[in-house]
């Protein structure tokens, strides 16, 4: 994490791959919250990257768990598309 906020801090962006594995990392508990914290103050303090939302984005979609629901209609229930919920931690 040292190594990325560091580069953060220089304004250097992250790759796609980089900001997937460092949001996939903080789902799994691998840094503590002033890691997390530290992260998210100096990512905020800057210009967002194109790259950098797309590597979000795969982490978010990595991470979600899909969800069948059920609804009700006039003769039972039938089943409705599939929905996307992200985990909130993988972290025990």
């Amino acid at each position: 994490m040292k190594q990325i906020l560091n580069r953060l801090i220089n304004h250097e962006a992250l790759s796609r791959e980089e900001a997937r594995n460092v949001l996939v990392s903080i789902s799994e508990g691998k840094y503590n919250p002033s890691q997390i914290a530290a992260f998210l103050t100096v990512y905020m303090m800057r210009s967002v990257k194109l790259e950098e939302l797309e590597g979000f984005r795969d982490a978010l979609l990595e991470l979600c768990v899909r969800v069948h629901r059920l609804s009700r209609s006039g003769a039972g229930l039938r089943a409705r598309a599939p929905r996307l919920v992200v985990r909130a931690s993988r972290a025990p």
